[in-house]
């Protein structure tokens, strides 16, 4: 089968729906069984001793399974095990959930390499997974073990076999047919329970179409990919991993930071303007000042509010290095479209001309990226000319955030580079205020770990009118800097007059009246 379905993909995509109530089971273990459990639940404290708040969900899970299990063997299931089998699954399930989820860590030492300090043992899931199978070392980074296999198995005994069924065969039959000539097939399914690929797998097994059951890729979420107790049956699977919308936590919000009654939209005729110009191909670059790591949230949150939510999706945001390689940082640029290109604001003396060509190439590459995006058409580029972040004026007693001035030359670059996609191309300036939620420090530091302070406060952004292409090189860059700084100016004055009001409202609303 594996020969036979090249070039064909067999994808699986859920809907959830209630689950029916679980079948009536025996209460007591079998003494066996029993003890076997008891073994098992004392070994949790000490393989869980760096997260202490699993033992709870892993003890019942162990509860659950060794249940199930003898439940099996009081039915006299022909998938029954042995309690020592039972224990097997059971801690090889906890002994490959701690390792692939990272939670094995080497002993620090004095005087080791950065690489060296890494996770022990920690698996990342791509977005597209394949099965870990272990038939060939050198394709999986050296595993040698069948995550496949051991996730049919360990569900396996909770099956009833005598009771289970396996509907519309002659459609399966017809599937195969399909798949071995190269079509595609996407199956539309309820789902149930986290295991609910291993049962497909065993009741697909059971009668002949093991091979079809191994080539499915599912299409899951991403509590399968980080839960310990869900990870070693997962890498046993293909996967698409989509995050789904229904396990957003409220913590996630990245408005939370953001005053939702004082933040503003301004030139939101412009955007209209916008969208309908992206709508007919052509391309869009935003010529923008920058005052936070956050910036792109912000401008998904105000554009979102505004119902061009879609719009701020597509914007790709050209981004320095220190996006992509702080720790802190990294996890919110994953959700952006970046174009990262090394700034001359970060370079340092310290780095050899290795590292200096090697800057230069991967900004030659992005360069690459980004003219074919252009000749493409449709493309919504966002770029800071100023090259780095505003800061505080530290000379003014005010502590003003003047916008940091722009290079001319990069807007010129971003110009041409419109032109020569030979798609049209609009420039319009956008200015922001988003200073308070997250400020960056006073001065520049170009290693990453910088102090960040989170703060709830209003933001802002404005979008100007088009600039005028047909304006000469040196007056085109300073008006898109002038235009920024006007905006600039009407969204700071706007953002104070919203903290007044709000100032005002506060203390007719705690006034004593006679």
């Amino acid at each position: 089968m594996k020969n036979a379905t090249q070039g064909s993909e067999v994808i699986t995509t859920t809907s959830t729906t209630p689950s029916p109530p679980p079948a009536t089971t025996s209460t007591s273990l079998l003494p066996e069984y029993e003890k076997a459990e008891a073994n098992v639940l004392s070994s949790l404290p000490t393989a869980f001793s760096n997260d202490p708040t699993l033992i709870t969900p892993v003890s019942h899970f162990v509860q659950k399974y060794f249940h199930a299990c003898n439940e099996a063997k009081v039915q006299n299931s022909p998938w029954s095990i042995s309690p020592r089998m039972v224990s097997y699954h059971a801690l090889m399930a906890m002994k490959l959930g701690i390792k692939a989820s990272g939670q094995l860590r080497r002993q620090k030492k004095e005087n080791v390499d950065d690489d060296d300090e890494e996770e022990e043992g920690a698996f990342e899931f791509g977005v597209a997974h394949k099965s870990l199978r272990g038939i060939h070392p050198t394709e999986e980074n050296g595993n040698t073990f069948d995550y496949y296999k051991f996730g049919c198995n360990f569900f396996k005994p909770a099956l009833d076999a005598k009771r289970s069924v396996i509907l519309g065969q002659e459609h399966i039959q017809l599937i195969s047919q399909q798949v071995q000539k190269g079509d595609n097939i996407i199956f539309f399914a309820n789902h149930q329970t986290e295991p609910d690929p291993q049962v497909i797998s065993l009741l697909l097994e059971n009668i002949g179409y093991g091979d079809l059951a191994e080539d499915i890729m599912y299409v899951a979420g991403h509590k399968v990919t980080t839960d310990p107790i869900a990870i070693p049956f997962s890498m046993g699977q293909n996967l698409l991993c989509i995050h789904s919308k229904k396990h957003k936590s409220s913590e996630e919000d990245e408005a939370t930071c953001a005053d939702a009654k004082r933040s503003v939209t301004l030139g939101q005729e412009h955007i209209q303007q916008i969208s309908q110009q992206v709508q007919k191909g052509d391309n869009i670059i935003f010529f923008a000042n920058h005052q936070t790591e956050p910036d792109p949230q912000v401008i998904s949150i105000l554009l979102e509010n505004i119902g061009y939510g879609d719009l701020a999706e597509d914007i790709m945001y050209v981004a320095g290095h220190k996006v992509t390689t702080d720790p802190i940082a990294i996890p919110f640029s994953m959700g952006q479209n970046l174009l990262c290109i090394h700034s001359k604001k970060h370079k340092s003396s310290e780095e050899d001309e290795a590292k200096q060509r090697q800057k230069q190439k991967q900004n030659l590459l992005a360069m690459g990226t980004m003219s074919r995006m252009l000749k493409k058409g449709g493309a919504l580029l966002w770029v800071a000319p100023s090259g780095g972040r505003d800061r505080r004026d530290l000379s003014s007693s005010s502590g003003e955030i003047p916008i940091a001035p722009f290079d001319s030359k990069t807007i010129d670059m971003f110009r041409l580079m419109g032109e020569k996609s030979k798609v049209k191309t609009h420039y319009y300036p956008m200015a922001m205020r988003t200073y308070e939620i997250l400020s960056p420090p006073d001065q520049i530091v170009s290693n990453v770990g910088e102090t960040r302070d989170v703060q709830f406060g209003a933001v802002g952004i404005a979008f100007a009118e088009e600039l005028d292409n047909a304006l000469p090189r040196h007056l085109f860059a300073q008006e898109a800097e002038d235009s920024c700084r006007r905006e600039y100016e009407h969204l700071v004055h706007t953002l104070e007059q919203q903290k007044q009001n709000g100032e005002e409202e506060r203390g007719n609303a705690g006034a004593l009246h006679p």
